[in-house]
């Protein structure tokens, strides 16, 4: 994790701590982070989470998307 993922946590449990003093304006802000995190099963799935229990066999890689086959063009003129 970088210094930006840190500072985003500590944030995010500073707004959780205002919340639970009584603070209810910061519950909105707070429930789109806490979303970013991945809290509920929804929000993993839209995160696209996998979770893989320790000593199983990970899934295997899915397929390439239906636009693997094209390339990038350069959009300078040449």
């Amino acid at each position: 994790m970088t210094g930006t993922d840190w500072d985003f946590l500590l944030d995010t449990a500073l707004l959780h701590a205002e919340l639970w003093s009584g603070v209810a304006s910061v519950a909105p802000e707070l429930r789109l982070r806490v979303g970013k995190l991945g809290a509920t099963p929804e929000d993993r799935q839209r995160l696209r989470m996998q979770i893989i229990e320790p000593g199983a066999t990970p899934p295997r890689a899915p397929r390439p998307g239906r636009y693997a086959h094209l390339t990038v063009v350069s959009e300078k003129d040449d």
